[in-house]
């Protein structure tokens, strides 16, 4: 996903309610799905090359099975990046989604950039929608995506956070949800924001995009516990009360320029110990979805 400048990376807030610090002391490290059930997403980018390959794909599949050999991390969800603008490629998506339904696993399409956000690429970015509508609509159940998730990142605009390009991104979002609901298919609609998006001078942008979408994948790139929990807390607080869902992200490629956003030099362990936290925080909460890891390759390369 593309990275925002430094000056948009909010600190931390404050420290935990007591409890919670006592809770991530004493707390296992190795809570497992079958006494708290996890459900794990993975981004899947420069998805061409998968799905156009059988050997490939089957390398993919048998990994989300057990990454790192481990069963009970298995991811159920992928948000997939590929090409369907061709013959060719729908119908080796086609296959690729059968495949993955009977192994019991989701699919989203994803794409997005940041000029949707902009009142003249509107129409790309709702083109992008109506191409994922046309697809499903000329495929059987088993091979039609089951959501799209949108990484559109204006903060990446000139002038951001003006008016202007908050009220465009939202009319954006908007204007998807009423290509979907006019459709008639059960397509999800999603989001991919930023874990700052409940900042003061955002006016509580996070949930003005819960309100336009059915879930949010929240780049929530810190790699201490503590943190990843609080600073999505607010956003998993407001999916609970409106029915909506919650990803928490987790970061796993190597950034040189911003280690502490990034499980990398961590290594596994310390992914899952973070992921186990935010399982323990959260098992009460309606609107926490599970977590998700950023992104597939790297995630591959993960240390133990």
């Amino acid at each position: 996903m593309t990275r925002w400048p430094a000056q948009f990376v909010a600190p931390a807030r404050g420290l935990w309610p007591v409890l919670a610090s006592i809770l991530l002391t004493i707390m296992p490290a190795d809570i497992n799905a079958d006494t708290h059930p996890l459900r794990r997403a993975l981004w899947v980018w420069h998805g061409d090359r998968i799905v156009q390959s059988e050997s490939v794909t089957q390398e993919l599949f048998r990994f989300v099975e057990a990454p790192k050999g481990d069963p009970k991390a298995k991811v159920t969800v992928l948000f997939l990046s590929c090409s369907i603008g061709t013959q060719y490629a729908r119908s080796s998506i086609a296959k690729f989604l059968a495949e993955a339904h009977r192994s019991g696993v989701r699919v989203d399409y994803l794409c997005g950039e940041s000029n949707y956000g902009e009142p003249g690429h509107v129409e790309a970015g709702l083109g992008q929608v109506k191409a994922v509508l046309a697809f499903n609509r000329d495929q059987t159940e088993a091979s039609r995506f089951d959501g799209i998730q949108f990484d559109v990142e204006p903060y990446a605009l000139p002038g951001w956070p003006k008016p202007s390009i908050l009220s465009n991104y939202l009319a954006f979002l908007s204007a998807c949800q009423s290509e979907i609901l006019h459709s008639g298919q059960h397509l999800a609609l999603g989001a991919a924001i930023p874990r700052w998006y409940d900042g003061a001078d955002l006016h509580g942008l996070y949930r003005s995009v819960l309100d336009r979408v059915d879930y949010v994948a929240v780049m929530d790139y810190v790699r201490e516990p503590r943190a990843f929990i609080d600073d999505a807390r607010r956003t998993v607080e407001y999916a609970s009360k409106t029915g909506k869902d919650v990803w928490l992200g987790a970061e796993v490629s190597e950034l040189p320029h911003e280690k502490t956003a990034t499980f990398y030099e961590l290594g596994n362990a310390k992914l899952e110990q973070t992921f186990a936290a935010a399982c323990q925080a959260f098992s009460g909460s309606k609107g926490f979805a599970g977590v998700a890891i950023e992104w597939y390759d790297t995630y591959v390369e993960l240390r133990p």
